[in-house]
């Protein structure tokens, strides 16, 4: 809870200062908005909020050096891991924000992410919730959803599990209450389901049936709706990238 109250407070110091509303008083000032640019490099005010770090020394190392030289001061590593454990060893997400708060203090935060082991266990709801809750314990800034449901991740029938699966509304639910956002990675590319054949960009990617990226984005939208414990705490939000500009 720490780190996320952290990174609101510093993300709320940077919107509502003086240099951010030059920047917006600026806009057909070229020359005033590089050099506020330049000023928040060399103080090394950007937050990074979409990163995906593997959790060694040697990566952690790499990506700070990075940082500092195009003038990151926090990065949210949105892989931070699971919070199952068996017994009482450590958990991803606990060995991964360890490591990177002992070599790093307050260069990243870390997002959780779901264990869906048991999917098809009557008690699946309530074990997904009492992960959410670990995650928050552990101080989890959110949770982050990959790029899996209604994509790959099956249940035991071999059925595609969906975004608006019924069995992840208490998640959902959980995740706003504590105040944790929900970036979720919702369908492919539309590249995915054009036809498969040398003029598709993708084509060689294009091995697995998946469910359509219009009917991903609608279950999405669905759920988020009727989420609004989650939508106030700043998570459902999601983005198809051919999109952008309709």
């Amino acid at each position: 809870m720490k780190s996320q109250r952290a990174l609101f407070a510093i993300l709320g110091l940077c919107l509502g200062s003086a240099p951010t509303q030059t920047v917006l008083n600026a806009a057909g000032d070229v020359a005033t908005v590089h050099r506020t640019a330049d000023g928040w490099r060399r103080e090394h005010r950007i937050i990074d909020l979409h990163q995906h770090i593997d959790s060694t020394p040697e990566h952690l190392v790499r990506a700070v050096q990075i940082m500092d030289r195009v003038g990151i001061g926090i990065a949210v590593n949105l892989s931070g891991g699971t919070t199952t454990h068996p017994g009482d060893a450590p958990s991803e997400f606990g060995r991964n924000k360890q490591l990177a708060d002992q070599l790093f203090p307050g260069r990243f935060i870390h997002y959780m992410n779901l264990d869906y082991t048991g999917w098809d266990q009557p008690d699946f709801s309530e074990r997904a919730v009492r992960q959410i809750e670990e995650g928050n314990r552990l101080g989890a800034a959110g949770f982050k959803e990959y790029k899996r449901l209604g994509l790959y991740l099956r249940d035991g029938a071999g059925q595609l599990i969906k975004i608006d699966d019924p069995k992840l509304d208490p998640v959902w639910k959980r995740c706003g209450e504590l105040g944790m956002p929900v970036p979720v990675h919702v369908a492919d590319p539309k590249a995915f389901w054009l036809p498969y054949d040398q003029t598709n960009e993708r084509w060689k990617e294009l091995s697995r049936p998946s469910e359509p990226a219009g009917a991903c984005m609608d279950r999405r939208d669905a759920r988020a709706a009727g989420s609004a414990g989650a939508a106030k705490a700043g998570g459902w939000n999601a983005l198809a990238v051919e999109s952008v500009s309709s």
